[in-house]
């Protein structure tokens, strides 16, 4: 993961960010900031070398520490699960015949799809249950012609 080293320039009440210049010299008081997984770190670096080093010193950090992963696919959600979770929060939130449409749209799509984890889904599997749902609406539906 790369991290990036940057000063941070405040102007009245307005503050930016600025990459470092490793061929500048920093006053004393520049306050040096870290950048990295879309986060924000300030440092207590009061020159330009400590903060060069704070910087190495994180992004070794990053490197060594163990993937996210390994953790995700620990904690894998089964779409019954999931359906359950999802039908409680909605009797929770809406009104009963809310619940009972939404109760009947996943028990059907639960029979039309047979993969059995959240990040298994794709958006072929919603395609394929509209197509589930039509081609059981013309065998349920009497003829209206003749």
């Amino acid at each position: 993961m790369k991290v990036s080293l940057y000063t941070r320039v405040s102007s009245g009440a307005k503050r930016r960010y600025v990459p470092v210049n490793r061929n500048k010299i920093y006053r004393e008081g520049t306050v040096f900031c870290l950048r990295y997984a879309r986060r924000w770190e300030t440092l207590t670096a009061d020159n330009l070398n400590a903060a060069l080093a704070a910087r190495a010193t994180k992004e070794a950090a990053l490197l060594t520490e163990e993937s996210p992963t390994a953790e995700a696919a620990a904690k894998r959600i089964g779409i019954d699960n999931a359906i359950s979770v999802y039908l409680s929060n909605t009797a929770a939130t809406k009104k009963h015949r809310t619940l009972l449409a939404y109760t009947l749209a996943t028990s059907e799509f639960r029979k039309s799809c047979s993969k059995q984890f959240l990040d298994e889904l794709t958006k072929q599997d919603l395609t394929d249950f509209v197509c589930f749902n039509r081609s059981k609406s013309w065998q349920t539906t009497p003829s209206t012609i003749g």
